[in-house]
Order: C-alpha cells, then sequence, then structure tokens
C-alpha cells in the first residue's frame, strides 16, 4: 500500500502550475465545452424564425410557408402625365435628375392607357431593364425551372413570355402570372409561374406533372423574361 500511494504521489506530483500537462488538458477540455456551448446556441437561434440571422435559415424556414424572401425593392414614384394622345406601353421609360446632376432610370412595369387624354397617376420603377432574356436554352425540363442569377434582382417586377411551340414570337408569346405569397391558389391548368429564392438569385418554377399550374416544353417552347435590376 505505502508503494502504491508513493506511486500515485508521484504520478500527480508538479501539477499546480500553469504549464503542467493537466492545466493544458484542464483548458483544452473546457474550451471545447465552451466552443460547442456557443455552437449550439447558434444552431437553436438558426432554427428559428423569430431568432434567425442568416439569410440561408430564413430561405429554408420560410420554404414551406410558401413565403417569398425579396432580394432587393426598386425605389418607386407615382407621376402625374398629361396631354397623353397615346397609350404608355410595358417598360417605357421616365428619366429623373436629381439636384446633384445624377441621372437615374425609371420604367413602368405595366402599360397605362392614354387614349382618353386625361391626366394619369403613372407609377415608375428605378432601375436598369433588362429585357428580351431568353432562358429557354437555361431551362431544367424536369424540374420545370430556371435560375436567375441577379442578385440585385426586384422579384416584384419579373415578367414571364412563354410562345407555345410553333407560335411567332413576337405576336404569340402570352405573359404568364406570377403567383405570389398570399394570393390566391390557382386551380389547374393556368399559365402561371413562382418564385424561389436561392443565395445570388431567383429560381422561377412552372407547373409540374400532379401540381398547379401548366408545365411548359423547354424543348420546344421559348420562354422570356423581363425584369428590373435595382
Amino acid at each position: 500500500n505505502e508503494v502504491l500511494h508513493a506511486a500515485q504521489v508521484n504520478a500527480l506530483k508538479d501539477f499546480n502550475f500553469e504549464g503542467s500537462v493537466m492545466q493544458t488538458l484542464i483548458n483544452t477540455l473546457a474550451y471545447n465545452t465552451y466552443y460547442y456551448a456557443f455552437y449550439g446556441n447558434m444552431i437553436a437561434n438558426e432554427s428559428f424564425l423569430d431568432s434567425a440571422q442568416r439569410i440561408d435559415s430564413l430561405i429554408s424556414l420560410t420554404k414551406p410557408l410558401g413565403y417569398f424572401i425579396p432580394l432587393k425593392t426598386s425605389a418607386k414614384a407615382v407621376v402625374n402625365v398629361s396631354g397623353l394622345i397615346a397609350d404608355i406601353p410595358q417598360f417605357a421609360s421616365f428619366r429623373g435628375l436629381n439636384s446633384d446632376g445624377i441621372v437615374y432610370n425609371f420604367y413602368t412595369i405595366k402599360s397605362y392607357d392614354g387614349t382618353s387624354g386625361q391626366a394619369l397617376d403613372v407609377e415608375i420603377y428605378e432601375g436598369n431593364l433588362v429585357k428580351n432574356l431568353e432562358v429557354t436554352n437555361l431551362f431544367d425540363n424536369i424540374k420545370q425551372r430556371f435560375f436567375i442569377n441577379d442578385i440585385n434582382l426586384d422579384a416584384s417586377t419579373i415578367k414571364v413570355r412563354v410562345a407555345r411551340n410553333g407560335q411567332n414570337v413576337t405576336t404569340s408569346a402570352t405573359e404568364w402570372s406570377l403567383v405570389d405569397t398570399f394570393g390566391s391558389i390557382p386551380v389547374i391548368n393556368q399559365d402561371v409561374f413562382y418564385l424561389e429564392r436561392a443565395n445570388n438569385g431567383v429560381y422561377v418554377t412552372f407547373g409540374k406533372i400532379n401540381s398547379l399550374g401548366n408545365s411548359v416544353d423547354g424543348n420546344a417552347d421559348k420562354i422570356f423574361i423581363d425584369y428590373l435590376s435595382s
């Protein structure tokens, strides 16, 4: 017993100083415990909408709810236009000049009837216009979607047009409707599309088998988009 006690004392001696192996081991375990406690706290925060901070977490949490998280929102204004003798077309261009001499481009995202000659309140959006962008070659026919790689895209201005097989693109392309977050649920066989947020852009999705909305044939149909990059 005395020999065993002496061996135990010798094994544990010289441990009560800063550079000892035991102190290093204790510090390592304490750091590891603190690290995982911090990591667990961050993971718990990112698991709930009320406390999530990362955009990845918000996208993941809101996807099952059908909510679309926007990327950018264009500045907009309502201007009163008078003296019209013709319609104002969709994506008509307006230019604004501020007091510093900086020019800003504004566009309408819908057409206005100006044939009555009465003054109109016209809503215009600031940004850079991306028009007649053909995305047929980028279309995933199986998942029925394509990706717009633009972090500055204003999703509220997206317009999607589809020309069915053999139709003239200029005269026969029809505009499909966006199904927004809390809008009415469409019935089957409607020309609608959906938006899904990603880190660096937006997925535009059409209907699939046994789902709402019509599908698009990426091999035969022509798909075009117009939008504003804010």
